[in-house]
């Protein structure tokens, strides 16, 4: 499905989209010219920290590492959603979750089928867990493996895959590209540069019907109103 050198090349040809020298970018996220060309040639592996920035600067992670765009757009929600703060917006996302999961059986078969199954058990996962969720761990128990073939799998020591699954640090590039061609889900949702509970909700928000999407956004408003 996809691997490191491959991502490689697409960070050349999206650098050179971008219309910026090596010493440009670079500097954008930190970097000399010399530290950014090892990125690129392979001899330093992406961290995490790299990923975070290059996020930070406008480039989309989850095209570099898969070669796919995904389509997170859904203005009606960001609207809605745009009138909570701090709290009242985690529970207003909270039920927001639970509502679509419980109405997603309700669904007429033909737009059902524009949702891929496996992120409706990943948004009910998340709805579950909400502030506790690990997205590794998710994968694992669909994998239905251990710890210890789950960090094998990866090519990673225990101790360091432990310290991703708890979250205390987030994958690098290669690690991201395998946990990509092993579960289909986007390397973003397992990182920590946008929240990935808003990311599954709109990942299914398209499918739903029109009528589906306003009875929703009226219950949210309804919550405003409460909170």
């Amino acid at each position: 499905m996809g691997n490191y050198d491959d991502m490689l090349k697409r960070l050349v040809t999206y650098r050179k989209s971008l219309g910026l020298l090596q010493k440009q970018i670079g500097g954008l996220i930190g970097l000399s010219q010399e530290q950014y060309s090892y990125l690129e040639s392979g001899t330093t592996k992406i961290t995490d920290k790299n990923l975070k920035a290059f996020s930070d600067v406008g480039m989309n992670i989850d095209y570099l590492l898969t070669g796919k765009n995904y389509d997170y757009s859904a203005e009606e929600l960001d609207e809605v959603l745009g009138e909570f703060d701090g709290t009242d917006r985690n529970f207003a996302m909270k039920m927001l979750a639970e509502v679509i999961v419980e109405r997603f059986d309700r669904i007429d078969i033909t737009e059902r089928e524009n949702v891929a199954e496996k992120n409706i058990r990943l948004l009910t996962a998340i709805s579950q867990s909400w502030n506790d969720f690990s997205m590794i761990n998710f994968v694992r128990e669909e994998q239905n493996c251990s710890q210890i073939e789950m960090a094998q799998r990866l090519g990673i020591g225990i101790k360091k895959y432990r310290d991703i699954e708890r979250e205390n640090r987030y994958p690098d590039a290669e690690i991201l590209v395998n946990l990509y061609s092993m579960s289909g889900y986007q390397p973003t949702l397992f990182m920590d540069v946008q929240d990935r509970r808003l990311m599954a909700i709109k990942m299914i928000w398209g499918a739903l019907k029109s009528d589906e999407k306003k009875n929703i956004i009226n219950f949210i408003k309804a919550i405003k109103k409460l909170v």
